[in-house]
């Protein structure tokens, strides 16, 4: 906005360019000895004023973590999908399966975090292709375990798996990666704390 000073006692009007959107002399600041009984005529809101809500969001944890998440997600679905004939959901039970050697979904959706309806449909696929078996565990639930074909396909994939986790931690050293690593089970030991948050009405 362009503001013009022109009091009798000026030689000549005076010019201010102010941003008002930054609040600063943007270009120049031009001043004479004015009379403070000057005409000035100015329209500048009142910088003051209280600023919207707004995240920033290369600042936003959960964003970042969410962004990373689906990223990876859907890029290793793409790969493990073209190269191996399964998704992502299920190279998670088969992740799964090699740790615990055995599992029923609601163990599996607890510890991933994902849905049930997710999990069983994943480990039909797996069952159709002979890759896991399945017995009655207690009560209703099923137990599923790897079976020979399906270590074998597990042991073809985490070689990708890994390969891919050294080229997201490329530029970290050692140290950075125990830090991150120690900082990830901090965040996930908080998140029953993220329900406790009261959400007051203003």
């Amino acid at each position: 906005m362009r503001i013009i000073c022109r009091s009798s006692r000026c030689m000549k009007p005076s010019e201010l360019y102010w941003d008002a959107r930054a609040g600063i002399d943007s270009s120049r600041f031009l001043t004479h000895a004015c009379s403070v009984k000057g005409i000035l005529r100015m329209n500048v809101k009142d910088s003051t004023r209280k600023k919207k809500a707004a995240l920033t969001l290369n600042r936003y944890v959960p964003g970042l973590l969410t962004w990373l998440s689906n990223g990876l997600s859907a890029s290793a679905s793409r790969v493990y999908r073209q190269s191996f004939g399964v998704g992502i959901v299920e190279w998670r039970i088969l992740s799964y399966l090699a740790v615990y050697d055995q599992g029923t979904g609601a163990q599996m959706s607890q510890l991933m975090g994902m849905d049930k309806g997710a999990i069983s449909r994943g480990a039909a696929v797996l069952q159709e292709g002979k890759l896991i078996r399945s017995r009655q565990g207690f009560g209703r639930n099923l137990e599923f375990a790897l079976t020979a074909k399906g270590r074998e396909l597990h042991d073809r994939i985490i070689k990708v798996a890994l390969s891919r986790e050294s080229a997201l931690l490329s530029g970290l050293s050692d140290e950075d990666v125990n830090a991150l690593i120690g900082y990830l089970h901090v965040l996930l030991a908080n998140l029953s704390k993220i329900d406790d948050v009261s959400i007051k009405k203003r």
